[in-house]
């Protein structure tokens, strides 16, 4: 019994550390989307439609992936 609750302790402890690790980095999130007064980028802008569409290709070819169970390397350069 002595080992349950050890076990229990030191995972409600994991448990405490990431809330309060996550708790800080989405407060460290908001202060730096306060403090960045920088415009937000517009699709038009060539840098931020490269890498949408880049997210977008990733995430056609997790999907295509996941519903095909096809774990072949050129699964990832699946056009989007």
């Amino acid at each position: 019994m002595s080992r349950m609750k050890i076990i229990l302790h030191c995972s409600l402890l994991l448990t405490s550390f990431e809330l309060r690790l996550h708790g800080r980095l989405a407060e460290n999130l908001r202060q730096h989307r306060a403090s960045n007064k920088a415009p937000l980028r517009s699709p038009e802008d060539p840098e931020f439609a490269q890498a949408q569409n880049e997210t977008r290709r990733v995430a056609v070819s997790l999907w295509v992936r996941s519903r095909s169970g096809f774990k072949h390397e050129s699964a990832r350069s699946f056009p989007a």
